[in-house]
This record gives structure tokens, C-alpha cells and sequence, in this order.
């Protein structure tokens, strides 16, 4: 039997793979010292053996530890990577420049770059990123709507009316769900990050046109949609396939 892309057994497929898996990622919950304190166990189990989170220091998981704007940008790149950061940095050539002025050394500045670079993150009114700031529920949103291929500038998620423009989609994607939307303003807590990218996973991508072959065989052209319009496939699916 030939599966095709976004088709029905495609889909129980990789529901059975994430089952599969979630049996052996108790093992790896129980492991943090804190596994206890973890609520959202199958988010957390999934992300951590995909690699797209990682424990904290001295075996715990910090379910309750707040997410800076740099940790949620190396979040997003593993999520785009399949679980695996790429190598940025050549040391033989490094760089002294980046998108904002006050990542120049930080531990995530090629992530941040990276992301910036693909229009996922915004700086601050002041021109910083502030890669130590706490990201909130809202702006984890937002960096997970391009991430699924949706374009800020399209959906409108800059700008004065960015916040509603993203509560809308992402509420619609579940990306909310067990969320109420006046926490969305607050610091967005290692646990309920978890659950979000959880959700983000099981959403479908989109993107906003195609490469259609002429009729006349003479070759391809991009055709453009006015609306994000799915692909056929989860960001699971399309990224950790």
C-alpha cells in the first residue's frame, strides 16, 4: 500500500510512532529529579526525546522555571532541525556582527540570528533583542506561528494589532489550549512551553504557493496564494519524519 503524503495512514502512522515512543519516554520523565512536580508529562517526555528541550543543571527539569527569548529561539531552530542544532559559528571566520546589539557574545546569538534571519523573532522598541528577558505566552505564539509557516507580515503578527492577529490563529491551532488568554501577557513557564510546542507539532504546516509545471512542458512557475494554505503535513511530520 503506497502512502501518500498527508494521507489518513500517514497520520495514524505517526500517532503510532509518538505512542510507541511515549512508552519508552516515561523512562526518561522519571529520570529528573523532579519528574513529580511535571504535569504535562507526555509534552514534556516527547520534546525531550525529539531534543527539542533539554533538562536543567543537577538532573532536573525546572517545570515551573521561566523561558528567556533566547532559550525559545533554540527551541525553535531544533524544531526547524529536526531536533538537532546546526553548527553556525566558524571559528576560522567568526563573526562580530549580529541583527541586534545586545547578543554580541551571548551564548545564543548565532540561534538568535538564525531566527531572526527568518522573520520568527522581533527586537524590542529600543533596536535590542534582551535575550534574557522572559518570553511570554503570547510572543512563544507568534515565533511558533512562522515556525509552522505562516508569515508575520501576511497575518499581520507585527505591528500595533500583532497580539490579536495572533491570539486568533493560534487559539484556532490550539496552541492556547489550557491557557487563558489574560495569562498570555506573562512569563511563559518551561512546562506550559512544553505543551504549546506539543501542540505546534500536531498543527499543520502552510506556506503560500506552489510550483505548478506548464502546460506547454516548457517548465515550472511559482503560482502565489492569498491565503496560507496547508502542505499535507504536521510540523511532526514534516520535520522529525
Amino acid at each position: 500500500m503506497r502512502l501518500e503524503k498527508g494521507s489518513f495512514c500517514v497520520r495514524i502512522l505517526a500517532v503510532l510512532l509518538v505512542a510507541v515512543a511515549a512508552i519508552n519516554l516515561s523512562v526518561a520523565a522519571a529520570e529528573f529529579t523532579d519528574a513529580g512536580d511535571i504535569q504535562q508529562v507526555e509534552a514534556v517526555e516527547t520534546l525531550v526525546e525529539l531534543g527539542v528541550l533539554n533538562g536543567k543543571g543537577a538532573g532536573s527539569f525546572d517545570p515551573q522555571g521561566p523561558v528567556t527569548r533566547a532559550e525559545m529561539c533554540k527551541i525553535v531552530t531544533a524544531l526547524l532541525n529536526g531536533g538537532k542544532i546546526p553548527r553556525f559559528e566558524d571559528p576560522d571566520h567568526p563573526r562580530t556582527i549580529f541583527a541586534y546589539p545586545d547578543i554580541s557574545g551571548h551564548w545564543a546569538r548565532y540561534l538568535i540570528d538564525y531566527c531572526h534571519a527568518l522573520e520568527i523573532i522581533s527586537g524590542r522598541p529600543n533596536g535590542n533583542f534582551d535575550p534574557d528577558g522572559t518570553v511570554t505566552g503570547r510572543e512563544a505564539a507568534k515565533m511558533l506561528l512562522v515556525t509552522l509557516g505562516y508569515s508575520a507580515d501576511r497575518e499581520g503578527y507585527t505591528g500595533a494589532d500583532w497580539a490579536s492577529a495572533v491570539d486568533q490563529r493560534a487559539e484556532a491551532l490550539g496552541l492556547y489550549e489550557g491557557q487563558g488568554l489574560e495569562t498570555l501577557a506573562e512569563p511563559l513557564d518551561r512546562e506550559d512551553t512544553a505543551f504549546m510546542v506539543y501542540q505546534a507539532l500536531q498543527a499543520e504546516m502552510v506556506n503560500y504557493g506552489e510550483a505548478i509545471e506548464r502546460s506547454d512542458g516548457s517548465g515550472w512557475e511559482w503560482v502565489e496564494y492569498d491565503e496560507a494554505t496547508g502542505i499535507g503535513e504536521t510540523l511532526m511530520e514534516n520535520k522529525f519524519s
